[in-house]
């Protein structure tokens, strides 16, 4: 398995600080603050990225059964969405 490395930086007291997160393969660096953690702010948070990671999981595991079934579809969009550790799929791309 390959190892994947990312970066996280702080600086400043808790609610008036910020930092920036980076991913290794240099594919995203983004802010983030207290604001972007726990309101609403403008920047990034370590949720929203392992929302990101989920569905992108999510999806390839999707494209795998579904492809073991019958022919293949050009695109699995998956939304997740992060909140207080809980982490929830929308599935309501696909006809029932």
């Amino acid at each position: 398995m390959t190892i994947r490395e990312a970066s996280a930086e702080w600086h400043g007291p808790l609610k008036e600080g910020s930092g920036r997160l980076r991913l290794g393969s240099g594919a995203f660096e983004g802010p983030y603050s207290f604001p972007s953690r726990f309101e609403n702010g403008p920047g990034t948070n370590p949720e929203e990225l392992i929302a990101a990671a989920h569905a992108g999981c999510f999806s390839m595991a999707l494209t795998a059964i579904l492809g073991s079934e019958g022919p293949h579809r050009k695109r699995h969009p998956h939304d997740r969405q992060g909140a207080s550790g809980r982490h929830r799929g929308r599935a309501d791309h696909y006809p029932r």
